[in-house]
């Protein structure tokens, strides 16, 4: 009995084969993976990486035992080979299941804005998509709650609004009386600064926050470097009024006062989306703890990709590495008190807040001094992508203690077409030994010609450049810097909000057909509004527009923004436009 009782045992133990037992813990876990790929829902790399190489090992050791039957090396290697198959599935199974039990979205990305339905407020939801190399993700998105209501927290920014309101329009009945802008723009001591542009004819140029003007000066002092090429050559570089070795001197003083910085905080290289990923080698360093990265809901898709692309080089999950900030529900814009709330409650896993320092969709400025002062509480860095806040708000990026900071030149700084990018590394990293992407223009100008091997960083954020920069580009970003100076960001800031609060007075009549959705709080917003038609289409509103010249900026499906520049706009701009799009 003893005997019989053995061998059935021992057959039952025997009734699949090795080979079988694998093939079929293979058809389990490929089958477990493909059904969440039909689901919708991505699959990690290192779910996928981790499958591909348990199963290439486990049929390594199989050919071996065919080819090597009586090896007795590889005797253990055979008892465990239906071991590793075994941890794969499983592994795949617990994928499986936390993905299904996580969901995914019910309805598609509409209208190119992500749908913010989340299960609760307040908790972790996968909401909308993104994606990197044409493959999407699901990205897990945070809404605030409690505090405020909806309609305490309007209130408290529509008194915020008519403290500025009071001091600007207190006597005016009728702010459609034509005599508003009329005596706006008599008193108005930078209207003399429009001359210094070339302005469209028979436009009302509207669409600084996409291309600025270009300012008179510009072709002179391209052309000068020209003749000095032209009659010196390489001669250039040391000579004449601006030196090519040494040409981002004379720029790097005007822009730290732009941003608010010292000018050792300051350079101007490269273009932005190239700026933003040499940011991010310094200033990204995830560990397995601290990996995330918060953004903000439907950022520029250039930011998307970026921090996409940086998380996959450093081997992790976009889908896992990356929070997004959305609004409350009703809500367009990002209370800060949320977004104080959600690094709080991610202090422990993430590495940076990466925010738009102005959003570029709502016109909606955040407050980088609470959220950089609060991120630094916990060891987060925090970097900002100023695109639409360089020349439009008034920064103080030194004394806000911000870690790093990059913005475009050809917005609102009038530097022309895809023109160089600034970057700001605050001086508490002047003399850090950060990684870094060196090159030999980043070098200290003492050995810079001396053709060492050894890199020396300057300090500062001049330590961070690569190659030497396209001068007939820095002198065009100068032209325009210099009128900055000549004008002051305190004057131009002061005309900015006086302006864009007599447009938001002109869209506040209008509130059955327009909603505004850039908040209300001056001091959380530029000159640009953005606009939500309720009652009209864009596809007939904007084509008139366009008829009559206003050049302004289309955001599908329903948004129009328009940004009235200080520096080249007027009321009477302003006006017009309003008259326009109450006929349209």
């Amino acid at each position: 009995k003893k005997s019989k009782k053995k061998k059935i045992m021992k057959g039952t133990i025997h009734l699949l084969t090795t080979e079988e037992t694998i093939g079929l813990f293979t058809i389990i876990t490929f089958g477990l993976l493909f059904n969440s790929v039909i689901a919708g829902r991505r699959v990690p790399n290192h779910v996928k990486n981790a499958t591909n190489n348990v199963y290439g090992l486990t049929f390594l050791i199989l050919a071996l035992r065919n080819y090597f039957p009586q090896t007795p090396n590889f005797a253990t290697l055979w008892r465990v080979a239906i071991l590793m198959p075994f941890v794969a599935t499983l592994a795949t199974f617990m994928f499986f299941m936390k993905s299904l039990l996580r969901g995914i979205p019910k309805k598609p990305v509409q209208g190119g804005r992500q749908l913010k339905k989340v299960r609760k407020p307040g908790i972790i939801g996968t909401l909308g998509r993104a994606g990197l190399n044409g493959e999407e993700y699901e990205v897990d998105t945070f809404v605030g709650e409690g505090g405020r209501s909806t309609k305490q927290f309007q209130q408290d920014e529509e008194k915020k609004n008519k403290e500025l309101a009071t001091t600007l329009y207190d006597n005016i009945e009728d702010i459609w009386d034509t005599k508003v802008y009329e005596e706006k723009d008599q008193n108005d001591k930078l209207a003399a600064f429009r001359d210094e542009f070339h302005y469209p004819e028979n436009t009302i140029y509207l669409c600084g926050n996409s291309l600025g003007l270009q300012p008179k000066a510009t072709a002179g002092y391209i052309n000068e470097e020209l003749e000095k090429w032209k009659n010196r050559g390489v001669e250039g570089h040391f000579e004449g009024r601006i030196p090519w070795w040494k040409v981002e001197d004379h720029l790097v003083g005007y822009m730290a006062e732009i941003v608010g910085a010292k000018k050792t905080e300051v350079a101007v290289m490269n273009s932005l989306t190239v700026n933003c990923h040499l940011m991010l080698v310094p200033f990204y360093q995830p560990t397995p703890k601290k990996f995330k990265i918060l953004i903000e809901q439907d950022p520029f898709p250039s930011d998307m990709y970026v921090i996409s692309s940086q998380v996959t080089f450093h081997g992790y999950d976009p889908s896992e590495a990356i929070i997004q900030m959305a609004p409350r529900e009703g809500e367009e814009t990002l209370r800060t008190e949320d977004i104080l709330a959600c690094i709080e409650e991610h202090k422990d896993s993430l590495a940076l807040v990466y925010l738009g320092g102005l959003q570029y969709r709502t016109g909606q400025a955040f407050e980088m001094k609470k959220i950089t002062k609060k991120a630094h509480q916990h060891g987060i860095i925090a970097g900002f992508d100023l695109a639409h806040g360089a020349g439009n708000l008034d920064l103080h990026l030194h004394n806000d203690g911000v870690d790093f900071a990059m913005w475009c030149s050809y917005k609102y700084l009038n530097s022309g077409p895809g023109n160089l990018s600034g970057i700001f590394v605050h001086e508490r990293w002047a003399n850090e030994d950060l990684p870094r992407f060196a090159g030999w223009w980043g070098n200290k100008r003492e050995n810079r010609f001396q053709n060492k091997l050894t890199f020396h960083a300057q300090p500062g954020a001049a330590g961070y450049q690569c190659s030497n920069p396209p001068v007939v580009a820095m002198v065009s970003i100068l032209s325009s810097i210099e009128l900055f100076h000549k004008a002051g960001m305190s004057n131009l800031i002061e005309k900015s909000r006086s302006l864009t609060m007599y447009f938001e007075k002109l869209m506040r009549t209008m509130e059955e057909d327009i909603q505004v959705l850039t908040p209300r709080d001056p001091t959380q917003r530029g000159c640009q509004l953005s606009l939500r038609l309720l009652t009209t289409s864009i596809d007939s509103v904007f084509p008139f527009l366009q008829k009559q010249g206003v050049i302004a900026d289309r955001r599908d499906p329903d948004i129009i923004r328009v940004a009235p520049t200080p520096m080249y706009n007027s009321y009477e701009d302003v006006y017009k436009f309003a008259v326009l799009l109450k006929r349209a």
